[in-house]
């Protein structure tokens, strides 16, 4: 699963930043090939096909994404051993031949995609958002249930019974946790806005 998330979210970003016109199309093309077409092998005749930009990334982005998968898979029946010991602390994708492939593409991501306002705006929302609900819903767990107040009450009836069943402070804190890291953003989002008064259900305002 981490080697998945590493590859995905660092090639699937390149290509939404040449999508969002952020990321040049020669500059994503250099930064996939040396990944979708490794040690100099030859363009596919399928890539040679494509004559828009947009669909070329794509191919590349694909052919990059299963040669990432093989080459992580290999580092981890290498270090098999290592692994199921706990001795092996780096990750799988940032361990393969590719690395300074992956190394190059997270340093123009960070560069040119997540530096832009709009992504620093998101995500500064998202820490008030993901602080809001860590403030109603871990009192309302962590409290006695015959110590808790009306609204924490309420609020306990709105978490799923899976996240309420703790009875020390540090298994309620997990309950809250694991409650809130299950959400999409679009649940977080809706939930942190009626648990504060700004939308009711079936108003928004």
């Amino acid at each position: 699963m981490e080697a998945a998330d590493d590859i995905c979210y660092g090639i699937v970003d390149l290509e939404d930043g040449h999508r969002l016109a952020r990321v040049s199309f020669e500059e994503a093309r250099v930064l996939l090939w040396s990944i979708a077409f490794p040690a100099g092998q030859a363009e596919s005749a399928s890539y040679r096909q494509l004559e828009e930009d947009t669909g070329r990334i794509e191919y590349l982005r694909a052919r990059s994404i299963g040669n990432l998968v093989k080459a992580s898979a290999e580092v981890f029946k290498d270090n098999y051993d290592a692994i199921m010991a706990g001795e092996f602390e780096r990750d799988l994708a940032g361990s393969s031949r590719f690395a300074e492939d992956l190394t190059a593409i997270s340093l123009l991501s960070r560069e040119r995609i997540y530096a832009t306002p709009s992504v620093l705006q998101i995500e500064a929302a998202g820490f008030e958002i993901l602080g809001g609900l860590l403030d109603k819903i871990v009192p309302a767990l962590a409290t006695r249930p015959d110590r808790r107040s009306a609204v924490n009450k309420k609020i306990v009836q709105i978490v799923p019974q899976p996240f309420t069943r703790g009875t020390s402070v540090y298994e309620c804190l997990l309950g809250a946790t694991d409650f809130i890291s299950s959400m999409t953003d679009t649940y977080a989002l809706r939930l942190f806005r009626r648990l504060n008064g700004i939308e009711l259900l079936g108003l928004g305002f």
